[in-house]
């Protein structure tokens, strides 16, 4: 199943909820089917509300492969879908970070990995620019790029639930990407998640009790410098990005 928010053209600003099935979205009222409608009629917004927290993991730089790094992002840094992302001033190495988000349906501490499973909703693809010279600047500096993460994320217009998403590839989590700059195809291929995303539930559960309405985004996915594809160089503004999974569905937005 692929939950979305939405608005109708015809009514601005009244934020709704529904099902995507078919190139069609079945509006509900949180238990019954209250509409039908087609995609020309309405605008996706993100398909969750302002999380309760944003959490970012990633992968610790020690010689611990199986602990994470977890950082506090602001609930209020989604921009939304087909957004539009801006340059950091002086910015001139613009990457591109791509993480996978679940966000979880119920409160829960000090969970097992397979109990964990039964606490996430669904999935969506997350984006953001990452500007690989403030990054550098910034270690040097002796901050960790990640201490602190304020910079706009974008993403896809669908939420795909753990059902959907375990039906289609299992319960080992991976992304099978296509990603395009301005239309070309500059990366395809199969990109684990680790660690699994029952395990860092888990895991964080342990430390601190999860709560309903979080929003956990996985470490990056391991996809070359976009510099080192076939686009021949660092993102700009005026590009238009979009990554596509088979489940997840696809995410856009533009550098602006």
């Amino acid at each position: 199943m692929k939950l979305c928010r939405f608005e109708l053209n015809e009514d601005p600003g009244v934020a709704r909820s529904g099902i995507y099935h078919e190139n069609r979205v079945y509006e509900t009222d949180g238990k019954n089917a209250i509409g039908v409608h087609d995609l020309g009629r309405l605008r996706f917004l993100a398909p969750i509300g302002t999380p309760t927290s944003l959490r970012f993991l990633h992968q610790s730089p020690l010689e611990a492969p199986h602990d994470l790094v977890r950082i506090y992002g602001h609930p209020r840094s989604l921009e939304g879908v087909d957004a539009q992302l801006e340059v950091l001033a002086g910015e001139t190495e613009l990457d591109l970070e791509l993480r996978l988000g679940w966000v979880i349906k119920d409160d829960g501490d000090s969970l097992e990995p397979e109990e964990a499973a039964g606490f996430i909703l669904g999935y969506l693809p997350i984006a953001t620019l990452l500007p690989r010279r403030a990054a550098r600047n910034s270690v040097t500096a002796g901050v960790p790029w990640y201490a602190a993460r304020e910079d706009a994320w974008t993403t896809g217009a669908l939420l795909s639930t753990s059902d959907d998403w375990e039906s289609a590839i299992g319960p080992d989590v991976s992304w099978n990407l296509v990603l395009e700059v301005n239309g070309q195809e500059i990366v395809t291929g199969t990109f684990p998640i680790s660690p699994s995303v029952k395990c860092a539930t888990a895991r964080l559960s342990q430390i601190l009790p999860i709560r309903a309405g979080d929003l956990i985004l996985s470490p990056p996915l391991a996809i070359p410098p976009i510099a080192e594809t076939s686009l021949g160089r660092w993102l700009r503004p005026g590009d238009q990005i979009a990554a596509r999974e088979t489940v997840l569905g696809r995410l856009a937005f533009q550098v602006v």
